[in-house]
């Protein structure tokens, strides 16, 4: 066995060499002066110092910071503490937390949808689309103190969460609530508020499209789409869809030769049916897609509610701009969702929460966001041309940030020595992420 012996150096290194590109994002999306107003106020600290910590936070979550305990050793890496400048104790980082309201909870959400839409002008994909996806998610808890702490409708003792994402993945709405909130809760103002920016920040007649699960399956949101001027698509409750069954007339097999055929959840063959829905509570008549898929076990005479699996979705869609067939599968890709959820919580270990005051717990969340929303942009500035295949922060975290580097602090200039081959690269995406971020910043619609 070689043995391996130990030897000092007084080089100081660091382990995140691609941190500069993180900052330049940063700086060039003007996120400082965005979130500026939006800091508490404090008698010992400046707002300046304030916005600090929140960019701080920000940085940890980039370099795999899970629980602010994490930022004893990530103040030891000095290319950490160059590019952050001074970097504050976790209790530091705790009290700075619980500082905030919930009315600047509200109003950083704004200043989250508002960088959301820059960074997705930035990210130069040219969608001819606006696609929202809102969804839910528990976050499983195991203390007994924490506010908001309640079993879910699944016995889960958990906290809740709201989020808005779009088809690129940036995420426009962050909110933690009580465990035992309804999923549907507060989405209309999220319909209302960002199909709101939306009509500001994208290109003129840009169709907006909303697309939501069967807990969202009420009036209010059908009403609050309409409204904002946005199609939906959203899956039916079993109270919407059973009476709608019966009214469908024009069943449609599908040809089993066919590739693209639509199947049912599991996999079996299924008709197609349609219909539309009436009701006073409705701004207007809507279109109700429906499959069904006969039973496994079902033989012989076909019996409509026993030998039958229904699954339906209802829509402001027309039948001129999508076939059903159209509908179902736009509907399906809000599978990307999911990913996107997933990827907060394994990603940024979202999982957990660091504070027992709830409203702290939705400032952490928010900042998890914007770390998020860089990430999705630095996978874009990687690999422009991998659209339908993500890279999510784990690989891009060991690919583009976690680069080991030599810091050099000469006549007052601080410079980062990386490996040639690697220095190339991380200077080919600062120069991407200032070309993208100044023409979008001087883009006028």
């Amino acid at each position: 066995m070689t043995f391996i012996s130990l030897q000092d150096s007084k080089r100081n290194l660091s382990a995140f060499g691609g941190l500069p590109l993180v900052s330049k994002i940063w700086d060039y999306s003007a996120l400082e002066s965005e979130l500026l107003p939006l800091m508490p106020e404090k008698k010992a600290a400046s707002p300046k110092s304030q916005t600090l910590k929140f960019r701080n936070l920000a940085f940890g979550a980039i370099c795999g910071a899970e629980c602010l305990d994490d930022f004893y050793w990530l103040k030891e890496d000095r290319g950490f503490q160059t590019v952050c400048g001074h970097v504050h104790a976790p209790n530091s980082f705790g009290d700075f937390l619980r500082e905030f309201s919930k009315v600047q909870s509200r109003k950083i959400n704004d200043a989250l949808s508002q960088s959301a839409f820059k960074l997705r002008r930035a990210s130069q994909q040219n969608r001819k689309e606006f696609v929202l996806d809102i969804d839910s998610t528990p976050h499983v808890q195991h203390g007994e103190k924490m506010q908001g702490l309640a079993f879910n409708y699944k016995q889960m003792w958990c906290l809740d969460s709201i989020a808005a994402f779009d088809e690129l993945g940036f995420q426009y709405w962050s909110e933690v609530r009580p465990g035992n909130t309804h999923t549907s809760r507060g989405a209309p103002e999220i319909i209302s508020s960002i199909f709101a920016k939306a009509k500001t920040e994208l290109k003129p007649k840009t169709p907006l499209y909303l697309r939501m699960d069967s807990g969202y399956c009420s009036y209010a949101n059908m009403n609050a789409a309409s409204l904002a001027g946005a199609k939906f698509v959203i899956t039916m409750n079993e109270n919407m869809m059973n009476p709608l069954t019966l009214k469908v007339t024009n069943w449609k097999s599908q040809s089993k030769k066919k590739k693209d055929r639509i199947l049912f959840y599991d996999g079996r063959e299924c008709e197609i049916g349609t219909t539309l829905l009436y009701s006073r509570k409705s701004n207007a008549p809507y279109r109700a897609v429906i499959i069904r898929a006969k039973k496994p076990e079902s033989k012989g005479f076909i019996h409509l509610w026993d030998d039958y699996d229904f699954y339906g979705w209802i829509t402001s869609i027309g039948q001129h701009e999508m076939t059903p067939e159209k509908v179902i599968k736009f509907y399906r890709k809000r599978g990307n969702a999911e990913n996107f959820i997933k990827e907060l919580k394994n990603g940024f270990d979202l999982k957990n929460f660091p504070c027992q005051k709830l409203t702290a717990n939705k400032i952490y969340a928010q900042i998890n966001a914007f770390a998020h929303n860089i990430m999705r942009l630095c996978s874009f500035i990687e690999k422009p041309d991998k659209l339908k295949k993500f890279h999510f922060s784990k690989l891009l975290r060991v690919k583009m940030i976690c680069i080991v580097c030599e810091v050099v602090s000469h006549a007052k200039q601080i410079a980062f020595r990386i490996n040639p081959k690697k220095r190339k690269e991380v200077e080919t995406w600062l120069t991407t992420a200032r070309l993208l971020l100044y023409q979008q910043n001087s883009h006028a619609f």
